[in-house]
């Protein structure tokens, strides 16, 4: 029963993990159309019914926007790297510890 239960727990963690992938995924995907509507946006929060997005853009230069997603679930957290051109193509996505920015 025990190595069950430790079973189902290994389970629920690695689901919440890969939602926060997906939140990751909708948060870069949010951040290129806002930046397309805005260059100079700078970034926010998005609460969905899945758990929470923030977006900081930390970089622009004339190729590229720098920006760091971090996402939250209940139970679990991830964060990114990321490098969006100047028309919203993703040229870098690189996974950080959730709080680095």
């Amino acid at each position: 029963m025990t190595s069950w239960l430790g079973h189902e727990r290994t389970l629920a963690l690695h689901q919440e993990h890969i939602q926060c992938v997906y939140l990751l995924d909708s948060g870069v995907a949010w951040a290129a159309r806002r930046l397309a509507e805005d260059p100079l946006w700078p970034g926010g929060h998005l609460t969905v019914p899945a758990g929470r997005i923030e977006v900081k853009v930390t970089t622009r230069t004339a190729e590229r926007q720098e920006l760091y997603v971090t996402a939250w679930t209940t139970q679990s957290s991830a964060a990114v790297q990321v490098w969006l051109d100047n028309d919203g193509q993703l040229r870098l996505w690189h996974e950080v510890r959730p709080g680095l920015k």
